[in-house]
């Protein structure tokens, strides 16, 4: 194993970042903004200017304190088993609920330019840095993850989802036979609905799929709850504390505008924004949205109590 890798902390990576920079800098550029436990943001963020692997993606993690980490597939892979000059694709990410173990879902090429994927498993030390535990090698692709409550992974394994321990003992894959078998990972998106329910979106079908795990890891498959094709073409969904669904699209006709829909079982509401959002992420109760207006940046937070109001942001 390749030795311990540590987030870059050191002080020359850092620098305090305003809204206004943070946008501008990365969170526009970014392919997608995953929210994390502790006001964490993952901004996954695609790599030019590398000849051998044109479709990298890295990913920028940004503290509340505005910390940069910024996170390549490279440096979990030994280089022997890695196409030189490759860079390799980062999927998503997340953090257990007391911020001590991170996990990252990773791709890369093989020397004989072969797919390979895998999870990597960071551990909070005791020197406060995060340091690579071990690689969850996955025979299928990977996609988006997230922690249990009780600290298992649940991650996108298409076309179905795997529950795996922090250790790589597979627990439970659930979901066969419901997503299609040609979906890509990357067309399939995890979120918490709850302590202990779960959503998967498929962002092609606009298909939301609602489901549980236990306390004492039983999987009830039966509670699978489809909302087949009704919530549109999808940027980012969220739930709030009553399990409502916050639906992010984006519509381009008549005009192009962000439509954030609330949906519960009573009623429907909408509310737009001006410009279309290039991403968005949801966190502490406040919807996010990164705009672009006459080629500047602008990072908008909405509540929900604004989009119940259903109030325009022109």
């Amino acid at each position: 194993m390749i030795a311990a890798i540590l987030f870059l902390l050191a002080a020359l990576q850092s620098e305090a970042l305003s809204d206004s920079t943070v946008a501008g800098r990365t969170l526009t550029d970014a392919v997608r903004v995953i929210p994390m436990a502790g006001g964490r943001r993952l901004a996954l963020v695609r790599l030019p200017g590398i000849p051998q692997d044109p479709t990298a993606v890295g990913a920028v993690m940004l503290s509340p304190d505005g910390r940069t980490w910024p996170l390549r597939a490279s440096m979990f892979v030994e280089p022997e088993l890695m196409l030189a000059g490759s860079a390799g694709q980062i999927y998503g990410g997340a953090m257990s609920d007391d911020q001590t173990t991170a996990a990252l879902s990773i791709g890369w090429l093989s020397p004989a330019r072969e797919g390979r994927n895998g999870i990597i498993i960071l551990q909070k030390g005791g020197d406060q840095l995060f340091h690579q535990k071990q690689r969850i090698e996955c025979r299928v692709g990977t996609g988006d993850l997230l922690f249990t409550p009780q600290g298992d992974i649940v991650a996108v394994t298409a076309p179905y989802v795997t529950v795996f321990t922090i250790s790589g003992k597979t627990n439970a894959e659930l979901l066969h036979g419901v997503i299609g078998e040609r979906r890509r990972a990357s067309e399939l998106r995890l979120y918490r609905a709850g302590n202990e329910r779960y959503a998967l979106l498929d962002v092609v079908s606009s298909t939301l799929y609602l489901f549980a795990i236990g306390r004492t890891r039983e999987i009830t498959t039966t509670d699978l709850d489809p909302h087949h094709g009704t919530l549109g073409p999808i940027q980012a969904i969220a739930f709030d504390d009553n399990s409502s669904i916050v639906a992010v699209r984006q519509q381009l006709a008549p005009r192009p505008d962000t439509v954030i829909t609330l949906r519960n079982t009573t009623s429907t509401r909408s509310m737009r924004t001006g410009s279309p959002s290039r991403t968005a992420y949801f966190h502490d109760g406040m919807l996010s949205l990164v705009a672009s207006i006459g080629g500047s940046p602008s990072l908008q937070h909405l509540s929900l109590a604004d989009i119940r109001k259903g109030a325009r942001h022109d």
